[in-house]
């Protein structure tokens, strides 16, 4: 019988708003008993954290110590019985399994049993610290009764280390007060009391050893006993700045290494929680009591960084924790998927490991705009602008729908906006993948960030850069910034609001704003839908409130469901349809939509319009996610197009683009004789190329994706979707224009 070993959840330890340091990104070798070594990958972060195999397969011990992949079954996650081994040392056997295992269903489980068992110690914890001008908080350091802090002097380093002005000890760039007075532009300036060490009256692996969930199964008694044992020193009545009855924060460094840099399985996980009678502690509030104060809140942290050695901690983990304490949610996914975020860019994502540690990027103009400590310049008029690198002008462009905003970073409205940056490589951001300006997408919805899940989901993510070369890094790149020397010029967030010219110089952003004239695509020329106000999974028909959840106005229809990023259609037992707005386009209409499947329904949908028109088609049989394609003649500024499934023929629709056809001045034919357009694996190719050719390509949003003046054949990588293709002269005159979808 195969023995269970994950549950991820049990109400009295793993709760949906505990927040973390990402797992470092290290490929490790485990030897297993029989002496076979196998590479693996730590993954996950305090909430769960796990082993994986270099391919994504997840993998555990089992009681005699084996690493074995991990399945799912009968709604739990299992030992498979099989050895785990390297890619190329597997057999037929291995090769069977593994093709049954569904990864991303694996981490929706997940994700699914955490938010079924949130529970009341969610009104305990503080969402965030007040920031105000100046705050301070105790620092307690610890050591085990078996586990002695390395570092000499201790008080006196990480005194230097939280508080020194200038700290430059083991190549450090500054101090945690450096940084949170730098990001904040001298608006905040914390102050950390440091205490002890103290030594616990445990060992280490009595506090940090892993449950069946892979939780350390005493870290809020640690806190506990820190506390009782700093209580003879500390006046923790001064620490509670609202009066509420509760300590603040209470922050804990402990001797040794972190379990999320590799160390001992034993060792603790740097995380932010709470300590909370009943729930995760066996003592009651009269043990966690001290001065008429009650310990709840914490954060805690390794001495050392890495997993051997004696080298002391950078800063870049506590001013992860501390940006949570303040109210900033985590930017990596937190349900463990794959999918690209934000990297080594930004603090909440691997930022903090920047340097090994020593120097985490510097906040980010959002997370600055959510804390009020940057206030960004609305985009809305045509001209010439300029943007000073963000360290020392804390500045910032905004650009929305609709040319205004609130300017309330934590309630935005619009919620959903983009953010233009200059980021250089100097200072905190010395070790940033590449140096321009950034552009930050926001679509904010406020349960995913209550719920710490704002990136989650690949199609909807609440917080992303907008990469200039269109290609995606889990680090991070240099072709993520404009212009990338003079590759990536322009970019066009909505319509009537392009961004062009972009240029760089000696650190200096330049660019030109909403002028028509520049333009070298006709957007007007095609309705682009991409259901970008559609954040979360829902089971109410939101079918007379589509308006509150499409990007454009008009549309309707009955049996609609929201689905991250996009729409669902109809139900087990109804049938659904959905009905465009008024298209605007005249004539020869192409349409794309990016569609799913529910589940195993093989959905078949019927085709029809309002208005003028002939279909090209009447029916899209769905049976796999793709890009489905029809064309609409003879339409008129009035044509609409209705999308109708019967019951038990659910389906997603992601995105929806309808587009006249191009025809420019150079016909498709004698285009096609000069120069071919390929789609590849990777993206497309560009072949016979008789001439120099300057080529734009831009995705659904108008966005551009790639620029280059190709005098060969040449390949462009790309991610799967829908593009349009322009080549111009050297006058900058548009000749040719071509719709290709990469699959």
């Amino acid at each position: 019988m195969k023995k269970i070993i994950f549950m991820f959840l049990c109400a009295a330890t793993c709760i949906a708003t505990l927040m973390a340091v990402p797992a470092k990104r290290l490929t490790q070798t485990i030897v297993q008993p029989d002496g076979t070594e196998i590479e693996v990958i730590l993954s996950g972060d305090e909430y769960c954290h796990y082993f994986t195999t270099t391919d994504g397969f997840r993998i555990a011990k089992n009681s005699q110590g084996v690493y074995e992949y991990v399945i799912l079954q009968n709604n739990q996650l299992e030992l498979s019985g099989l050895k785990a081994l390297n890619p190329d040392m597997r057999t037929t056997e291995h090769a069977e399994l593994l093709t049954s295992i569904n990864q991303e269903e694996q981490r929706n489980f997940a994700v699914q049993q955490r938010m079924a068992k949130r529970n009341t110690r969610n009104k305990m914890i503080q969402q965030k610290v007040e920031v105000s001008e100046r705050t301070k908080m105790p620092v307690i350091l610890i050591n085990y009764s078996d586990v002695q802090m390395a570092v000499q002097n201790p008080q006196t380093a990480f005194n230097d280390l939280l508080n020194q002005t200038g700290y430059a000890a083991n190549g450090a760039t500054g101090s945690v007060k450096d940084y949170y007075e730098d990001a904040s532009f001298g608006q905040y300036l914390p102050q950390f009391d440091v205490y002890g060490p103290y030594t616990l009256p445990q060992d280490r692996e009595y506090y940090g050893a892993n449950d069946l969930w892979g939780d350390d199964v005493r870290a809020p008694e640690m806190i506990a006993d820190a506390c009782a044992l700093a209580d003879q020193d500390i006046d923790f009545s001064q620490y509670d700045a609202n009066n509420d009855g509760y300590i603040d924060q209470v922050l804990v460094f402990y001797a040794g290494h972190s379990e999320a840099e590799y160390g001992p399985e034993e060792s603790i996980w740097p995380h932010r929680w709470v300590v909370y009678p009943s729930i995760n502690y066996d003592g009651t509030d009269e043990d966690i009591t001290f001065d008429g104060k009650t310990v709840a809140d914490y954060a805690c942290f390794s001495e050392l960084k890495g997993y051997t050695g004696t080298d002391m901690c950078g800063i870049g983990t506590f001013c992860h924790e501390f940006g949570h304490i303040l109210g900033l949610p985590d930017l990596y996914a937190t349900n463990y998927s794959t999918h690209n975020t934000l990297g080594s860019w930004d603090l909440m994502d691997y930022g903090p490991y920047n340097n090994d540690g020593r120097t985490p990027p510097t906040m980010s103009a959002y997370e600055r705009f959510y804390l009020g400590w940057l206030t960004p310049t609305i985009l809305h008029e045509a001209g010439n602008y300029e943007l000073v690198e963000i360290q020392s002008s804390n500045q910032a462009y905004i650009i929305t729908s609709t040319g205004e905003h609130n300017l309330d970073g934590a309630n935005p409205d619009p919620t959903s906006f983009y953010l233009l940056e200059n980021r250089q490589q100097t200072s905190w951001d010395t070790y940033l993948p590449g140096h321009g300006m950034l552009v930050t997408k926001v679509n904010y919805s406020a349960t995913k960030w209550e719920n710490n899940t704002v990136n989650n989901t690949s199609r909807s993510m609440g917080v992303e850069i907008v990469q200039a070369d269109g290609r995606s890094s889990t680090d991070g790149d240099s072709g993520d910034t404009y212009p990338n020397g003079s590759l990536y010029t322009s970019f066009t967030p909505y319509t009537n609001y392009p961004v062009y010219n972009i240029t760089e110089n000696n650190g200096l952003i330049s660019f030109a704003f909403m002028d028509s004239s520049t333009q070298s695509r006709e957007d007007a020329d095609c309705f682009t839908e991409m259901f970008e106000r559609c954040t979360q999974q829902g089971t109410n028909d939101i079918s007379s409130s589509l308006n509150n959840y499409c990007d454009n106005d008009g549309w309707s229809g009955t049996k609609i469901f929201e689905e991250n990023g996009g729409l669902k259609l109809a139900s087990s037992s109804s049938g659904g349809e959905l009905t465009t707005p008024t298209l605007g386009l005249t004539g020869t209409i192409n349409v794309e939509a990016l569609l799913s499947p529910f589940g195993n329904d093989n959905a078949t949908i019927t085709l029809s319009l309002t208005g003028n028109g002939t279909l090209s088609t009447t029916q899209w049989q769905v049976t796999a996610e793709d890009v489905y394609t029809c064309s609409i003649s003879d339409a008129d500024a009035s044509t609409q197009l209705t999308l109708s499934v019967e019951a038990d023929n659910r389906f997603y629709i992601y995105a929806f683009e309808a587009c006249n056809e191009t025809i420019s001045t150079v016909n498709q034919a004698h285009s096609q004789t000069f120069l071919q357009i390929l789609p590849t694996e990777n993206g497309l190719r560009f072949e016979n190329v008789l001439q120099p050719s300057n080529i734009r390509i831009y995705n659904a949003m108008g966005q551009l994706c790639w620029q280059q003046k190709i005098l060969d054949a040449q390949d462009c990588p790309l991610p799967q979707g829908f593009y349009i293709v322009s080549i111009f002269n050297d006058a900058g005159q548009l000749q040719y224009s071509q719709k290709i979808v990469c699959q």
